[in-house]
């Protein structure tokens, strides 16, 4: 199933989510985590390994609460390069296709992460769908809601695939959002614990150097009548 390409603006500082914590490694990680990846990236020089803590602040956040110019705005830009050109090489050496650059010398991807983003945007926005799909048909909505249920099962599938085993403790409060008597207590979690994180702005920066908009697709190499070339999907 195909679903249409995402594109956005430069993710400059005034969206970067707020960090806390100090770089620990720089350039490379220690080798424990590269061996559960099977396509692991063509070169280093995006990774950028530091521990922090989650801030999940959702006051004055640009990427939560109601739909606005600002939030669309930060979504926007966190998918500007989600779509990159990696060496043909590199792709045979994993056994891949995909569609390439019209020399052939390079093949056109998507880092996974990328697209658990669009996703997450896509159930953002169904939680709005008043606003965000606004006089659509019923035939248009039933295909965005398969989509959606794609995107839940994709997220699924990549926190799964790389857990976060940081541990959330858990505290006695007399006021939660189940309940509301405040004579009892409750235990409620409370996600305190340092996280091992790739430094987004690193990575998205390595990212930028690469990236590629799929619709300039006069760069690409374009199928042919019979479909013989790499990437071109079964109808």
């Amino acid at each position: 199933m195909a679903f249409e390409v995402e594109h956005g603006h430069h993710y400059d500082d005034e969206y970067k989510p707020a960090q806390a914590g100090q770089p620990l490694l720089v350039g490379e990680d220690d080798g424990n985590s590269e061996s559960q990846h099977h396509a692991r990236l063509p070169d280093r020089e995006g990774l950028l390994w530091e521990e922090r803590r989650f801030p999940t602040n959702i006051v004055d956040n640009p990427f939560t609460g109601d739909p606005r110019p600002q939030l669309d705005e930060a979504w926007h830009r966190l998918l500007l390069n989600d779509n990159i050109r990696v060496p043909k090489d590199y792709l045979d050496e994993l056994n891949l296709t995909s569609i390439y650059t019209k020399d052939g010398s390079e093949g056109i991807v998507s880092l996974s992460v990328y697209h658990s983003l669009h996703c997450l945007k896509k159930v953002k926005r169904m939680l709005f769908k008043e606003h965000y799909h606004q006089g659509k048909s019923s035939e248009a909505m039933a295909r965005e809601a398969k989509h959606v249920d794609h995107c839940i099962e994709y997220i699924r599938e990549s926190l799964m695939c790389q857990p976060d085993l940081s541990m959330v403790t858990f505290r006695w409060i007399n006021n939660t959002a189940q309940h509301e008597d405040k004579s009892e207590f409750y235990p409620t979690n409370f996600d305190v614990s340092m996280h091992r994180c790739a430094n987004w702005e690193a990575l998205d920066a390595w990212s930028a150097q690469r990236m590629f908009d799929l619709f300039q697709v006069d760069l690409l190499q374009r199928p042919k009548p019979e479909g013989s070339l790499p990437g071109l999907a079964d109808e």
